[in-house]
């Protein structure tokens, strides 16, 4: 991405959670379709990860956001007023959104925003500035980051991600798998040059199973991992006719930590 501007993923799913929001009208109808499963997916990912955050309530006084976007679910959900929220992101993506705050005069919480590149800057470091409490259950939320994200970049952060999770803590993460690639035969030779094209190049696609071990290596016990068509069953809407290839998975720290467990 460009540090003068925000992610364009971020600004594109922030439009599809606005499109999803909207009534069920002919024309939303139509934008849902042209999307290309973008509205269906963002808004049904974005439900299953509040369902998560929620039912880590009251046990988790502490939610650290990956990746925060332009999403305001500090503000959206009434459950964490009282809760410490960290938002960790891009200087350039937290800049625009707390412009459109200030601009539109936007109710928030009091949210402390962690400026971060996860390529380049010690997230570490960066919540431990913020204040963040290793010693309190946390709850963290990493959401649509992980497929821009090299090999390197990604276990970093987990590894930092563990080590400042006290057991129970609660880790809420998606992972785009290779299937994210299958746009169709027409589609499907555009997709990685598209993003490559304005930045955001998908750099970190894994299989369940690896992404499983993964977390698994680090300390944590995996309770979930699915897809869209689980969240619209869970959540009662029918199943989105186009299936985009991210997961989330859901995992509590164990008391003790199987992998290094250090930054």
């Amino acid at each position: 991405m460009q540090p003068w501007f925000p992610s364009l993923t971020a600004v594109a799913v922030s439009l599809a959670r606005g499109v999803g929001a909207l009534p069920d009208r002919p024309s939303t109808r139509a934008l849902r379709v042209l999307s290309l499963g973008l509205v269906d997916h963002v808004t049904l990912r974005m439900r299953a990860i509040d369902e998560v955050v929620l039912a880590a309530l009251p046990r988790s006084r502490q939610l650290v956001i990956l990746g925060a976007g332009l999403d305001r679910r500090a503000s959206r959900l009434q459950a964490l007023r009282d809760v410490v929220v960290y938002e960790v992101d891009h200087p350039a993506t937290q800049a625009s959104k707390r412009l459109v705050s200030r601009l539109t005069r936007a109710e928030g919480t009091t949210a402390r925003f962690v400026g971060v590149d996860f390529e380049r800057d010690s997230l570490d470091a960066r919540l431990e500035q913020s204040g963040h409490d290793v010693h309190a259950e946390t709850t963290w939320i990493w959401e649509g980051v992980t497929p821009y994200l090299t090999r390197d970049a990604f276990l970093s952060t987990l590894r930092i991600v563990a080590a400042r999770s006290t057991p129970g803590s609660t880790l809420a993460m998606t992972y785009g798998t290779p299937e994210l690639l299958a746009a169709g035969r027409r589609l499907k030779p555009f997709v990685r040059p598209a993003f490559a094209a304005i930045g955001e190049p998908l750099l970190g696609l894994m299989r369940p199973h690896e992404a499983r071990d993964l977390v698994t290596t680090e300390g944590f016990d995996v309770t979930d991992d699915s897809g869209s068509p689980d969240w619209a069953d869970r959540q009662g809407v029918p199943r989105p006719r186009v299936v985009v290839g991210e997961r989330l998975l859901v995992a509590i720290r164990a008391g003790t930590t199987s992998g290094s467990g250090k930054p």
